[in-house]
């Protein structure tokens, strides 16, 4: 019987390593990490945050605080920053121009009313223009920010949405009338310069290269070639799903805010051939947006400011966001702060902590978990986490990856080898969903060169003292095996203890010193090539009821062909018992008399016999139990000196040295005198002892209440 839980289970096949069909003798390893150390971390290797504290391991955070906000007015729509200044299209309150310098306290500076409706804002030097709806383009002066004020204006062919600035010339995106082109040179004194109308509704307009980017609402994306800007003339176009609200350039990528369709990326590397690159869902309705490296700050209408990373364009990926009162019309950038123009909710400011956030840096390794001179061929993952994770594990140190899903399937690796690691690669997916994980398990099964003891287990209907061992082969015992497997030798270790307790004397010049402890040499197994193997060995003591379980130890030495050279097994344990009944003793008899009953039976033909049990009972049919026990011998008669004797019955039964009792037997001979259960007359009982010696008692019993006397006459 096997003492432990154990889980060794049987491999076919190693593949490219050793010859096919080969079983193997296998065992599953198991490896937990919580992430609250960083034992197995790679340091030189991971990229990703590796958060002990949390007990996770995750791409680095990113919090998205409200520092501040100003209450304007009007309405926000569109906003413009310089020198820590923020100017505000405030609707029909004109240009508010506020402090920003601590974005906790946005601080009011000077405000300029304007005849219409403001709506958007470029800045130029000293002046800052306004797309003011019916009121046209105006110019004010902002170079004394507490006192702004208007210096020029210009009337526009349609209502002025935004305006963007190169050069001395202002383009300014005028709803149904497309673009309108001014010339600033003077900036009191506006000049237009020319026109390119467009197919939807010019929202917004920015320019890069000689171009310029209409975000053209249900027309998308449309290019004008404003390299002459007295003669705009369209070059390209590019229907976009969605509604082009706003946009910005930078590089050879066009990224328009397309109301409820999100954001749309668009290459504009040949602008008159624009060419969908990518695009990513948002919550709300996407409006304006303003570039911060390779992030995008969105103004999302309802949805409020929202997050957005261009790290890769042809996959942008949705960050975060936090929601704002009123409606996010406009964006802009300033020294890591995002400003949104929140309608009526005025103007509010962001800091935006990445802490080191980059979809790059987004890999775990771990240092080598198992590492032997044993062949590693399958394992298996199982995972707390949140998606989107990327695992990876490695049998060979790292020389070759494979892909490895969490569950419960087991991955066969295609390039074996003696040093397991994992991999995690975290890619994110979505904003409010950090990839990570906060448990890991991995088991794997890995091939021996020893031999696997499966199980040690009394061999049963015996007289103790042996157990039978069933042990896997080693990976080695195989035809065609580099170092062929010649025989399995099993050792039993020694018990001093019960050397002390038996007065044997163990041979100690065949112990050996390894595996730790005394071993003593029991026999050989042939090697054959076989799947598995069993042998039976003995044993050093039985465990017994009496006794309890006595353990004997053993282990498997793999000999090879090469002198010195075997692969010994992990020791294991296991108990034999003696788990034969003992004969049911013969020739029981009872003799009654009144001075006592003599009780006889014939001597038990075990060897391994220990003693006899009596139990006496009042009535026929009593149980053998413990409280009917009244005598324990090894000889083979008793005389039972109770009181009024004729009334008990008997049972007898025999022990052996296991503990193990025989049935009990009942009386197949009664004599004796009156008041016995037999009412028995003359009666002639067994010589005692038996065989006789010089003081051998014969015992008998007559009628009417006779005595027993001895052999010599005299009365007993």
């Amino acid at each position: 019987m096997c003492p432990r839980r154990r889980r060794w289970l049987l491999r076919a096949v190693l593949a490219a390593l050793l010859p096919a069909g080969l079983a193997l003798a296998t065992t599953t390893f198991q490896y937990d990490e919580d992430f609250f150390t960083t034992q197995y971390r790679d340091p030189a290797l991971t990229t990703a945050w590796w958060d002990t504290t949390a007990g996770e391991i995750k791409l680095f955070p990113i919090e998205i605080v409200l520092a501040g906000t100003f209450t304007s007015p009007g309405s926000a729509y569109g906003v413009a920053t310089a020198d820590t200044i923020a100017y505000l299209a405030d609707d029909t309150a004109g240009l508010q121009l506020i402090g920003c310098a601590t974005p906790g306290s946005p601080t009011p500076l000077g405000a300029c009313d304007t005849p219409g409706s403001a709506r958007g804002v470029a800045l130029a030097g000293s002046v800052a223009l306004v797309a003011d709806g019916s009121g046209g383009l105006q110019v004010v002066d902002v170079a004394d920010p507490a006192a702004p004020q208007i210096i020029g204006s210009q009337t526009c062919d349609g209502f002025a949405h935004a305006v963007a600035v190169t050069g001395s010339y202002a383009f300014v995106a005028q709803s149904g009338s497309g673009v309108q082109v001014f010339h600033i040179g003077d900036p009191a004194d506006p000049i237009p310069a020319g026109s390119c109308d467009t197919p939807g509704w010019a929202q917004d307009v920015a320019l890069a290269g000689g171009y310029a980017f209409v975000a053209d609402g249900n027309s998308g994306l449309q290019v004008i070639d404003v390299s002459d800007p007295g003669n705009p003339v369209p070059a390209g176009s590019l229907p976009i799903e969605g509604y082009a609200f706003g946009l910005a350039v930078s590089g050879s990528y066009a990224y328009v805010a397309a109301g409820d369709a999100g954001l749309q990326v668009v290459d504009i590397d040949d602008p008159a051939s624009p060419v969908a690159e990518g695009a990513v869902a948002t919550p709300g309705s996407a409006r304006d947006l303003a570039l911060a490296g390779e992030l995008a700050y969105l103004a999302a209408g309802d949805a409020g400011f929202q997050l957005l990373d261009l790290d890769d364009p042809a996959n942008p990926v949705h960050l975060g966001g936090y929601p704002v009162p009123g409606v996010a019309h406009g964006a802009a950038e300033a020294d890591d702060c995002a400003l949104v123009a929140g309608g009526a909710g005025g103007l509010h400011l962001f800091t935006v902590d990445l802490a080191g956030f980059n979809q790059q840096a987004n890999t775990v390794v771990s240092q080598v978990i198992d590492l032997s001179t044993d062949t590693i061929l399958r394992a298996r993952i199982t995972t707390s986490q949140t998606d989107s994770i990327r695992w990876e594990l490695s049998a060979s140190g790292g020389a070759a990856w494979e892909e490895v899903a969490p569950g419960d399937s087991w991955h066969e690796f295609g390039a074996v080898g003696q040093e397991l690691l994992w991999r995690s690669t975290h890619i994110y997916l979505g904003a409010g969903v950090n990839p990570a994980c906060t448990q890991l398990r991995i088991e794997w099964e890995k091939a021996f060169r020893h031999a696997v003891i499966d199980s040690i287990r009394d061999v049963p209907d015996d007289q103790g003292l042996q157990v039978r061992i069933h042990f896997t082969a080693s990976v080695l015992d195989t035809l065609g095996s580099p170092t062929p497997i010649l025989e399995y030798a099993v050792f039993r270790r020694i018990d001093d203890d019960l050397a002390a307790r038996t007065g044997f004397s163990p041979d100690l010049s065949r112990s050996l010193p390894y595996p730790p402890g005394d071993w003593d040499f029991l026999l050989t197994v042939p090697a054959d090539t076989e799947d598995r193997y069993a042998t039976v060995v003995p044993t050093l003591a039985d465990s017994t009821a009496q006794g309890g379980v006595y353990y004997s130890t053993f282990f498997v030495r793999a000999r090879t062909a090469v002198p010195g050279v075997h692969f010994d097994s992990a020791p294991d344990s296991g108990y034999s018992m003696n788990n034969l009944l003992p004969t049911v003793p013969e020739g029981f008899a009872v003799a009654y008399h009144s001075d006592g009953n003599l009780l006889t039976w014939l001597p038990c033909p075990d060897e391994d016999f220990l003693h006899f049990n009596l139990y006496r009972g009042e009535a026929a049919g009593f149980p053998p139990v413990p409280a009917n026990l009244v005598h324990t011998t090894a000889a083979t008669n008793w005389l039972d000196p109770g009181s009024d004797p004729w009334h008990y019955h008997y049972l007898l039964a025999a022990v052996d040295t296991g503990g193990n009792e025989s049935p009990a037997a009942s009386p197949g001979s009664l004599t004796g005198a009156g008041g016995s259960p037999a009412g028995f007359g003359f009666a002639l009982a067994q010589n005692f002892p038996n065989p006789c010696n010089t003081a051998t008692e014969i015992r008998y019993v007559v009628p009417g209440g006779g005595v027993a006397v001895d052999d010599a006459g005299g009365a007993v």
